[in-house]
This record gives C-alpha cells, sequence and structure tokens, in this order.
C-alpha cells in the first residue's frame, strides 16, 4: 500500500463522492484480478452476463460478475451486490462481485461504499480484508458506520484482517483511533505491529500524534516493526532520548537496545557515543551491541575504516571472550584482511584462505584440507553457541544431508564442531568457483526461456529426490544455487538447518541484517508464507512455493508480490501477484494459472509435488518449433516451375493435335 498519501482532513458528515475521489494509488486494480487468477479464473468475459449468474459452475458466474463490472455505469447494480452479500456462495463469486463493485466505483461511489459497508458483517478472512482495502480506495467518509466497522476490524484475530483495518484507520485519522493503533503495538505478530508504526506515522502526519508514541516500537524485538518506525519518525528521530538510555538506563539490557537502534539509525551524532560504549564502564551487553552497532555504521560507509578497526582491535584482547569473539567476528565479517594478513585462520583440520561470501547467519570461504589440499568451500557459523541438544541436533541434520548424491545438490563432504573453541559449527563442501545465479541473474534481469527449462528441470529433479529421502530444501534462493558446468549445469545448495540458539548468539546476523530490514526481509523473498513468523511449519510445498517465486522474477524481472523487496515482508494476501504477462507479453497466455497455483497461499492449494508443478510448468514453456521440416515433392532444384513447363510443352502438344 502506497503510505503517502495521508493528507486527507476529517470530514464530519457524510458528502457525495464524484469519480475523481477514487484514489487509484490507494488500491492497484490488479490486485482483485490477481487474487481470483490465484483462485483459477481467467479473465474471459461472457456473453450474456446475466444468464450466466445462474449457471451452476462458480466460475462462470465470476466471469460474468467480471463481465459486468467492465460494463460501467450501464452495469446493474443490484445482482453483483447480492452476489457479493450471499454467505453460501463461493469465494471465488464474492471476490468477482466485490471486484466488480470496485470498477463500478467512480460511477456509483457513494452507493457502492455503502454496499461495501453492509457486505462487511457477512465477509471474513481475505474477502474482509480486501472489503477494507477497497473502502481504502475511495475518498474515505468519516461516519459512525466506518468508525464502527474500524473498531470491529481493529479486534479482529485474523491477521490480514487487522492489517488492512490499521491502514485504514491510519488514513481516517481522528483521535478515537489513535488509542486502538496503539494497542496494536502489543499484539503477538510482527506485520501487526510493523502496521501499527505506519499507522502511527500517518496520524503524525495529521498532528494527532509524536514521536514519544513509536518508542514503543522503536524498541521492538522485530527488525522489521523497529525499521517502519524509523522510517515514519524521519527526521523527528528521539535522538537525545535514545542517547540518555544508553547511558543511564537502569537495565543493561534497555542500554543494550538503546546502542542496537543508534546503529540502526545511522545518525552521526550517535557515532562518539557508540564508541564511548565499547570501553569497559559500560555492562559487557551494552558493550557488545555497541560494537555491532560500529559495524552497522561501517557497513554504511558512513564513518572512516580507521575508527571502527580501532575501536574493534582495542576489543580484541578484551579479558570479557563474548567481547573480544563479537570483535573478532565484526572485523572478520567488515575487513577480514585486517586478520588474515596477521596469520591464516584454521577451522579442524581445513585452512580458510579467503572470504567468498556472507549471508545473515554465517561466512563462507575458500579454504583447502590440511591433508591433500583439496579445494573446498567452509561455512562457518560465526559465534553461534549451541548446547549439547543443539549439537547433537546438528549432526543428526548434517548427516541426513551429506546423505544426499545427487547431480545437483552440492556436496557436502564434511561437518563439525571445532574442538579449540569448542562451538564453531563448519560445513565443508565442494568449490564451485562460477559463482551463483544471482551473480549470473541480478534483479530486474530477464532470463532466456530455454535456460528458465533448464533450471526447473534440474532444480525439480534435485529436489524431488530430497523430497523421497524427507528432506525439504527450505532455503532456496539464487544465492543458493550455484553453477557448476557449461550448458547451464546447476546444482542446489545450503539446506535449511534449523538450528536454534538466542538472538544475541547470532553475530553475523545481527551485524549484516538485524539493523537493516530490507536486507533482512530478503531473507524472507522467497519464501512461503507457512515458513513466515515465529514458528515457520515447512514442506515440500514451501519449496514449490520458492520456486514458483524464482520463475516469476526470471520470466519477468520483478518479484511476484511487489516491486520493492522489502514491500514483501507484509505477506501474500493484501498484496497479490500481477500476470506475468503484464510484465512479458511473450510469455504464453497458460503460464499464469500454473505460477498461480504454485504461489497458493496454502499449501494444499499448490500442485502434489514439486517434479508436478515443474512438469506442468515445463508442458507450457515449450520450446519454440524449428522452421521448415520436410519439403513437399515436387520438381527436382533449377528446373522451370509448372507455368514455365507448359510453355516449353506448347509447340510440341500442337504439332501432335496438328497431325490428328
Amino acid at each position: 500500500m502506497n503510505r503517502s498519501n495521508h493528507q486527507e482532513d476529517a470530514i464530519e458528515k457524510p458528502q457525495i463522492i464524484g469519480p475523481s475521489d477514487l484514489e487509484e494509488a490507494q488500491l492497484p486494480a490488479s490486485v482483485l484480478p490477481d487474487a481470483l487468477l490465484r483462485l483459477g479464473l481467467s479473465y474471459d468475459p461472457v456473453a450474456d452476463p446475466l444468464a450466466a449468474l445462474d449457471s451452476k459452475d462458480a466460475r462462470v458466474r465470476a466471469r460474468a460478475l467480471l463481465t459486468l463490472g467492465e460494463m460501467g455505469e450501464q452495469a446493474p447494480l443490484d445482482p453483483i451486490v447480492a452476489a457479493l452479500s450471499n454467505t453460501e456462495e463461493e469465494e471465488l463469486v464474492r471476490l468477482a462481485a466485490l471486484y466488480a463493485l470496485r470498477k463500478l466505483a467512480p460511477h456509483h461511489a457513494k452507493v457502492v461504499r455503502g454496499h461495501l459497508l453492509d457486505a462487511w458483517r457477512e465477509s471474513q478472512g481475505v474477502l474482509r480484508a480486501m472489503l477494507i482495502e477497497t473502502l481504502g480506495g475511495l475518498k474515505t467518509v468519516r461516519d459512525k458506520r466506518l468508525i464502527d466497522m474500524l473498531y470491529e476490524a481493529l479486534a479482529d484475530a485474523d491477521e490480514e484482517v487487522r492489517i488492512a483495518a490499521l491502514y485504514l484507520a491510519g488514513k481516517q485519522g481522528g483521535r478515537e483511533m489513535k488509542e486502538k493503533i496503539e494497542e496494536a503495538l502489543d499484539d503477538s505478530r510482527w506485520r501487526v505491529r510493523e502496521e501499527a508504526a505506519f499507522a502511527l506515522g500517518s496520524l503524525m502526519a495529521q498532528g494527532l500524534a509524536g514521536p514519544a508514541e513509536l518508542i514503543k516500537a522503536l524498541y521492538d524485538h522485530s527488525p522489521y516493526v523497529r525499521s517502519a518506525a524509523l522510517h515514519t519518525l524521519g527526521d523527528k528521530f528521539p535522538l537525545e532520548q535514545i542517547l540518555t538510555d544508553l547511558r543511564l538506563a537502569e537495565k543493561p539490557g534497555t542500554r543494550a537496545r538503546a546502542a542496537r537502534i543508534l546503529g540502526e539509525s545511522g545518525r552521526e551524532e550517535a557515532l562518539q557515543p557508540l564508541i564511548e560504549a565499547t570501553g569497559k564502564k559500560y555492562p559487557a551487553p551494552v558493550r557488545e551491541a555497541a560494537l555491532l552497532a560500529l559495524g552497522q555504521f561501517a557497513e554504511r560507509r558512513t564513518l572512516p575504516r580507521r575508527v571502527v578497526v580501532s575501536a574493534l582491535r582495542e576489543a580484541l584482547n578484551d579479558e570479557d571472550e563474548d567481547i573480544s569473539e563479537t570483535a573478532v567476528m565484526v572485523l572478520d565479517a567488515l575487513y577480514p584482511d585486517e586478520l588474515s594478513a596477521e596469520n591464516p585462520r584454521t577451522i579442524g583440520s581445513y585452512i580458510l584462505r579467503q572470504r567468498i561470501g556472507a549471508g545473515p547467519w554465517s561466512v563462507v570461504y575458500r579454504g583447502e584440507a590440511r591433508s591433500s589440499r583439496t579445494e573446498v568451500a567452509i561455512k562457518l557459523f560465526n559465534g553461534l553457541r549451541l548446547d549439547r541438544q543443539g549439537q547433537e541436533g546438528f549432526r543428526r541434520r548434517l548427516e541426513l544431508l551429506s546423505g544426499l548424491r545427487h547431480p545437483h545438490v552440492l556436496r557436502i563432504r564434511d561437518f563439525g564442531i571445532d574442538e579449540s573453541d569448542g562451538h564453531s559449527l563448519f560445513i565443508v563442501m565442494d568449490y564451485v568457483a562460477r559463482g551463483s545465479l544471482d551473480e549470473h541473474h541480478p534483479p530486474g534481469t530477464i532470463v532466456p526461456m530455454e535456460t528458465v527449462r533448464s533450471y526447473v528441470g534440474q532444480i525439480a529433479e534435485a529436489l524431488q529426490y530430497a523430497h523421497e529421502h524427507n528432506i525439504e530444501h527450505l532455503n532456496l534462493k539464487p544465492s543458493n544455487i550455484l553453477l557448476i558446468g557449461d550448458d547451464d549445469e546447476i546444482a542446489v545448495s545450503d539446506f535449511r538447518l534449523a538450528l536454534r540458539a538466542t538472538p544475541a548468539d547470532y553475530i553475523s546476523a545481527a551485524l549484516h541484517s538485524e539493523g537493516d530490514a530490507v536486507r533482512r526481509a530478503d531473507a524472507l523473498f522467497y519464501k512461503a508464507p507457512e515458513m513466515r513468523g515465529d514458528n515457520p511449519q515447512g514442506s515440500p510445498a514451501s519449496d514449490q512455493y520458492s520456486l514458483a517465486v524464482l520463475v516469476y522474477e526470471w520470466l519477468t524481472g520483478h518479484h511476484p508480490i511487489a516491486e520493492d523487496r522489502g514491500a514483501s515482508r507484509r505477506g501474500q494476501q493484501s498484496q497479490l501477484p500481477r500476470s506475468l504477462r503484464e510484465y512479458n507479453a511473450r510469455l504464453p497466455r497458460e503460464i499464469d494459472a500454473v505460477i498461480m497455483k504454485a504461489l497458493a497461499s496454502e499449501p494444499r492449494g499448490r500442485y502434489p509435488s514439486i517434479q508436478a508443478f515443474a512438469d506442468a510448468l515445463l508442458a507450457v514453456l515449450k520450446p519454440p518449433r524449428k522452421r521448415g521440416g520436410k519439403k513437399k515433392p515436387g520438381l527436382p532444384p533449377g528446373s522451370p516451375g509448372h507455368l514455365g513447363l507448359l510453355v516449353l510443352l506448347l509447340p510440341v502438344l500442337l504439332r501432335r493435335l496438328l497431325h490428328l
């Protein structure tokens, strides 16, 4: 949703709404059709829509409603409203009715608004959320019916409904909404709290709230909520209050969170206080958080390297092991040459030669085995501490993964826990020099169809093999697909480990993504809805969803949910995929139905297996036919045509006729 347009003043009395009052920017016209597309509905109009409303086929009734919606001012409203209000009607048909009303709003805005409010109580789930969003697309009129609806929606148990209501409540304004929005900051679901932070920003723009109301969001444990608060506050960031908390707060945890907030804010005024907070007069949790915050500053290139290196080196030999280890990890992640120049690092029986990549939870090195000098890739989970039970779980998972033997699965050679410190986890894999697909196909790149066919066939074959061995990947994304040979030969890597540890142990993660919610959102960019949140529930269907996102991106150059990658973190219900053909008209018409099925929000709505999805996709993405083929029998090359042959034979035929 576009949050930049919150300028409307409160209106006490209902007013007539005209066509110009429809705010197209608030609700793209493609949202509802794409919701229908995901339910398997085509856009084909019907010849007699009123007669088709009596069809026993729900898809025909839905298409009839879409056709009525395209008729403009001449469209009859009654049958559309009846379909929307019919609680016994299928969701597909009610969504089509909602879309038809959305299209007719410029011609009958006041009437449509009333019908939407009437349908509110007879809806639930995605339909209820879209009703609210459709109301948000109209110029809002503050009356008792709308306020009552918002009060009820803000207390709805459905996450999507509550998010849509928060958006509209922020846009509506009014002091009566402020208390309800603030209550949402205590919701257990981070997406609700994030939307509440944005809604408070809308109230701030209207002069109905101030920075104090967003302090709770700034201290939220979710990086997305903190990012929303930082974005909303802008130049109203309460720097003095956060600095006071860093220096004087009674609880060390509060002081550590203040350091984290300052690092995420990137404000130059926070630099010197953070450097001071790495000193020994501060409690250990605060010092550790300050070191990580300095790393965030350095990563944004907002301060000289020497300043960071100096502060980190001072902490390298600290008597507190956690502090020194944090300094090592931050220094290694930002400036690996500062450490490798002194002496090459070793882990287990391997030498780490060169850092070649880093993710939220780990760093990858090119290395070699000390005994055989074989070149390998070593993934090191920096600073991740596991208890005995966690270590055993790590070993069990890696034993399963190392047993996979498939030409398109990157082989795991070895794994272990470094005995020198007792908790550095590492995995040793085959080294691949050609890089990953995110390097070869940057965001926005459209990949040739033949290449996509090749990728899909190999990935599906590899993951179907893994699924048959009761192993899901659950971490499929371009950086985890490696080019291993010529002719687009690839291998998948980095299966999800599902390691559990306290947030403070994820040192590399805290540096690389905790402070930047957009980068953190990239980690969720390809994940299925059921893999998000605090209790992910993965299955083979989750890998299918991730592959569908990849294919969508390869064929269109766009993410299926939103232009902005960070926007994808808001979920799948209220922001639905556009047709692939909107971005790439050369794609076959059948492509949408295949991809949208694999992108279904619920796992049970997807294909029965990832191989079934690949088979359906490859059947649609047929290779282009080669022109030519067998020539029809005819005259030999170089001979005259049929007319020329007749001209040559004509004198002979005439002579024969004269002799008869």
